[in-house]
């Protein structure tokens, strides 16, 4: 009786398998044609697919990584690769733990799955805790209903926002807080392996919302055009008010995806709440990608963008009473093209 020999590494296999990838050849015909869509000039033998199903699968280089985790569609770490100590990913992997356990130390929410910000909680350690989260994420997914999502904010958008919400929050915090906020994009800055990406989606009516002033409404949305133009890792979405009914009613939500690990955060007006229950995050995630399929395209959206601030300078020049002159920016972001990034 011949015995069957069990793989080193199974979850691969099965990856393999539920993909209909019967034989190692198949496998390496599919990585050879999804290298080319990446524009890689690179292939494997059914030796090195032996090798990755084996019980230590070697850790891919750079370009090979980037092959199988498109392919899969799932991060390495995932597929039975451990990557070796010392590398930026073996980094990223102890980073993401470390915030797993900084999240679910938190207080025990009364929804079960979820951890709560002790009421007794300052609202700087919450803010700290979002930005260190927010610095370890590999992909950060946003749905924003009522305000531009804070990275993206600019300073007199950020503290007209947070005097609205926070008006009892002593002037010279509420200055605080809006320079840290328009310094986060900043520390967001793509990854030389490509691996950050920011993903925002923001709710129509957001554009028509004079937060601070028209005059305000108009530096942000002439901010989001050239910012947005300029980082390729960094996209945002407009959900148009036709898309009708949608998940996003039930308020703005993050998911931060750390590769093997992901959080969902949620936050109120009196503390925030963190999620890493997988049931949770499937409905959030389901909710996500519900909205991205609803919203504009990256460009669209940004035409969009484009119409609003069109819309609110002819206002402006309409209006005639020369009390907020047309800024630098402004104009430079009136010239926007989608096929043509603008620099400042």
């Amino acid at each position: 009786m011949k015995r069957s020999i069990q793989p080193g590494n199974p979850v691969f296999v099965a990856a393999r398998h539920q993909r209909g990838w019967h034989s190692q050849q198949r496998l390496a015909d599919a990585f050879e044609q999804r290298a080319a869509e990446c524009g890689f000039r690179i292939a494997v033998s059914v030796r090195q697919v032996r090798r990755w199903e084996s019980a230590e699968p070697p850790w891919p280089s750079s370009e090979y990584q980037t092959v199988l985790e498109s392919l899969f569609g799932l991060p390495l770490t995932m597929l039975g690769f451990s990557p070796p100590v010392g590398s930026r990913r073996f980094e990223d992997e102890v980073a993401s733990a470390q915030v797993i356990d900084m999240v679910e130390g938190l207080h025990e929410g009364e929804q079960s799955g979820w951890w709560r910000t002790d009421p007794s909680e300052g609202s700087g350690a919450r803010v700290d805790r979002l930005v260190r989260v927010e610095q370890r994420a590999i992909v950060t997914r946003a749905y924003a209903s009522s305000l531009i999502p804070g990275p993206l904010q600019v300073y007199e958008y950020a503290v007209a926002a947070i005097r609205a919400y926070l008006p009892a929050l002593p002037e010279d915090e509420v200055i605080q807080r809006a320079q840290r906020r328009t310094e986060r994009l900043g520390d967001l800055q793509a990854r030389p392996e490509g691996s950050r990406a920011l993903l925002y989606i923001i709710d129509e009516p957001v554009l028509h919302r004079p937060v601070g002033s028209q005059a305000i409404l108009r530096k942000q949305l002439a901010h989001l055009l050239i910012t947005v133009s300029a980082l390729p890792h960094v996209q945002l979405q407009v959900l148009p008010l036709s898309a009708g009914g949608h998940p996003g009613m039930a308020g703005p939500f993050t998911i931060f995806d750390f590769g093997d690990r992901r959080v969902v955060y949620v936050e109120a007006l009196t503390g925030a709440s963190w999620s890493s229950r997988p049931a949770c995050l499937a409905a959030y995630s389901l909710a996500y990608d519900r909205l991205q399929a609803a919203a504009l395209t990256a460009d669209e959206s940004m035409q969009r963008v484009a119409q609003r601030l069109a819309e609110l300078e002819t206002a402006w020049m309409l209006a005639g009473d020369g009390r907020s002159a047309v800024t630098a920016e402004e104009k430079t972001a009136s010239r926007w093209r989608p096929w043509e990034p603008l620099s400042e």
